[in-house]
């Protein structure tokens, strides 16, 4: 069931993990009966004894191995010799006797987080390090060639559809985008933003469906709050889900938080500080990003960009009965029911490779695209007034805007125009878009959209307006000719030029 999109992409099978992997060999009886109960026993890399009495308490440390030696006697009822070779015994009396010898167990130089490693205990360039990264029961699931069509999960599906206002395509995608990170943990070159109504259920995908999926302790709710901290490494560390909940317009159109944001859906790695650390080296990201809101403006959209998929949910979910479900309750425990049902479906499901790592350009984004357009043309503007100061040449507001536009290459400026002439409209907008515009067309244009406001005959008396407001763009170094394939003439135009101090 593997498409041809993902024949390049491994697979992980969760089910071959190996936890409580920590003897070195099996020798040594008392280590084998420390085994057998379920208890384990290691090293570290400063002599310490390390050992937890079972895989769910919590692990212990401690320097006096003597004092070791009494906690695995009472542990064990026998008496038991911890790291000390009994003076005189034969080199074979440690398999026999009640000791254990130092070079018996293993040494871990470090604990690390590493999901692609199927083991608790691993060794990597001849140094034994443990892995905290245990994956949960769903993620242990074993996949199959076969689809179970008697699958179902149907408080889950609608939850998915309700958050996708009962989109099937939008539908399809967040299941993919969901299938491509459950069955390898390899992250998506996407974020998937649901912006809607309070009450949708973005909580309740995130706290009751991917948390237990994936792990509670992997999966990590970041807001304002987080990003007060200059240690943004600690947010990223051990973590292979991220929920960006309800960040501010103020934390989303910072400059620091933008590039954060951008490396945490993209990057592999990242440079960023942890409290009490020195920062040695870059920290990895294993983390699928999925942020939500219920505010219109969540993010900070570039035109350009391609890391988010925005969606639309449908309304609050206490408005359809719960989903059918009465009340939420009922619905969480059904949700809780069908999760294994659900991981299977994950497993096996034939993920589209492509379309898990692809950003759709739905509305919603355009929409924020628009406004991110927008705000940066007010700033440029506010950058225009503090380059050309009160003591500047009085010149009228009509030649102010005309400039500006042009400089920052708003087309929607421009947009009025082509009820006029549609020909000058779109000649205009693709000088644009080739950061330039050809002189023929200034005056048209000026005089369509700015007749009301001021009379200008002549192009060359525009042109020295222009220059008056702003001699930087319009000085005659960025006057240029080009000439048209099998045309005699010339033809003048200026370039626009980046947008900078001069």
């Amino acid at each position: 069931m593997i498409n041809n999109n993902t024949k390049n992409r491994e697979i992980k099978d969760f089910s071959k993990y190996e936890f409580n992997n920590w003897k070195k060999e099996d020798k040594n009886q008392i280590l084998n009966i420390i085994d057998e109960k379920g208890g384990s026993l290691w090293l570290s890399s400063i002599g310490e004894i390390v050992y937890r009495l079972s895989i769910d308490t919590p692990i212990l440390r401690v320097k006096n191995y003597k004092q070791a030696s009494l906690v695995f006697s009472n542990y064990l009822n026998k008496n038991v010799i911890l790291l000390q070779e009994k003076k005189g015994a034969k080199k074979n009396a440690d398999i026999i006797l009640n000791y254990v010898s130092v070079k018996e167990i293993k040494m871990i130089q470090s604990d690390e987080f590493n999901p692609y490693v199927l083991q608790e205990f691993y060794k990597k360039d001849n140094i034994y390090y443990r892995n905290i990264f245990k994956p949960t029961k769903y993620l242990q699931l074993r996949p199959n060639n076969q689809q179970d069509k008697n699958i179902e999960f149907v408080a889950i599906d609608r939850l998915i559809l309700n958050l996708v206002n009962n989109d099937q395509v939008r539908y399809v995608y967040v299941i993919n985008w969901l299938a491509y990170f459950f069955q390898g943990l390899k992250k998506s070159q996407v974020a998937l933003v649901l912006r809607g109504n309070q009450g949708a259920g973005k909580g309740i995908l995130f706290n009751e469906v991917i948390k237990p999926l994936f792990g509670e302790d992997y999966c990590t709710t970041v807001n304002d709050k987080s990003f007060r901290s200059t240690f943004l490494g600690g947010i990223i560390e051990n973590t292979i889900f991220f929920n960006l909940d309800e960040i501010s317009h103020q934390k989303a159109e910072s400059a620091t938080i933008k590039n954060f944001l951008k490396a945490l859906v993209t990057n592999d790695t990242i440079t960023a500080e942890k409290k009490f650390v020195t920062l040695e080296k870059e920290t990895k990201i294993y983390g699928q990003v999925l942020i939500t809101s219920n505010e219109p403006y969540v993010l900070d959209i570039e035109i350009s960009d391609r890391r988010y998929t925005i969606f639309n949910t449908g309304d609050n979910i206490a408005n359809n009965n719960y989903l059918g479900y009465k009340n939420y309750i009922n619905l969480s425990k059904q949700i809780e029911k069908q999760l294994k049902s659900f991981a299977i479906y994950l497993k096996n499901y034939n993920v589209n490779y492509k379309q898990a790592n692809s950003a759709l350009q739905t509305q919603e984004k355009i929409e924020l695209q628009e406004i991110s357009k927008h705000k940066e043309i007010e700033k440029q503007q506010r950058l225009q007034k503090d380059m050309y100061p009160v003591n500047s040449p009085k010149v009228h507001n009509a030649i102010i805007n005309f400039a500006q536009a042009i400089r920052l290459r708003n087309t929607i400026y421009f947009d009025i125009i082509k009820y006029e002439n549609e020909k000058l409209h779109a000649d205009i907008i693709q000088d644009l878009k080739n950061k330039t515009i050809k002189i023929n067309n200034l005056l048209p244009a000026f005089q369509l959209i700015h007749s009301d406001e001021l009379k200008i005959r002549y192009v060359s008396i525009l042109i020295k307006e222009l220059q008056k407001f702003d001699p930087y763009q319009f000085d005659h170094y960025y006057f240029k000719q080009y000439k048209e394939e099998n045309e005699d003439k010339f033809i003048d135009y200026i370039e626009i030029i980046p947008y900078t101090y001069p």
